[in-house]
């Protein structure tokens, strides 16, 4: 690697990411005509790991989760192909129970917001009208990606979770949960999906 760059990546290694600072050494080289002869993998070896690697680390949320699994409120994660955190379920103190007592108005909304968290990951609220009238927060998925694959397990882990599947499950009508809902839930209620 060229001592310019290696200059550079030693002054940016606290504030990128190693994928993105490889990215950017490499975009640096092609402009100057220097020849690309290492991957990101030398980047992290030569460079360490970047403050914003460690903030992705996941290591105190699997703690937190593992902690809540032990005071009785289940959790779940899991990790993509490549071993990156993608996904977290967890439900709320006292959700069980609520759901529980609302047996013939079991509506269930949720949708996805981006960008709420360090981690870029979208969070979805499962949130139905409690027994006093209340909105109230049942459960809270993380998402890396709005996939199916990835809608469907944060269902699967409802589902498992709280037992009884909702009548009607209100959301934002993206086809990707329209068809985990589906998969999830078969015929037993209906999806509502507004646009």
């Amino acid at each position: 690697m060229a001592e310019q760059l290696e200059e550079l990546g030693h002054k940016l290694k606290h504030t990128l990411p190693t994928a993105k600072l490889h990215a950017s050494l490499v975009d640096i080289a092609v402009r100057d005509g220097i020849d690309v002869t290492w991957n990101a993998t030398d980047v992290r070896r030569k460079f360490g790991v970047a403050g914003q690697d460690k903030l992705l680390d996941a290591t105190n949320l699997g703690k937190v989760l593992e902690q809540r699994n032990a005071n009785g409120l289940p959790s779940f994660w899991g990790t993509s192909a490549d071993g990156q955190l993608d996904r977290v379920f967890y439900i709320m103190p006292g959700a069980i129970d609520e759901w529980a007592k609302c047996k013939t108005c079991n509506t269930l909304l949720y949708d996805t917001s981006h960008g709420t968290n360090p981690y870029n990951m979208k969070i979805g609220c499962f949130t139905t009208v409690g027994s006093s009238g209340q909105t109230v927060i049942l459960a809270v998925s993380l998402l890396q990606h709005e996939t199916a694959e990835l809608f469907t397990w944060a269902f699967e882990k409802f589902g498992a979770t709280f037992r009884v599947p909702p009548l009607v499950f209100f959301t934002d009508g993206d086809i990707a949960m329209e068809v985990a809902f589906k998969a999830t839930n078969g015929s037993g209620g209906v999806f509502e999906g507004t646009s």
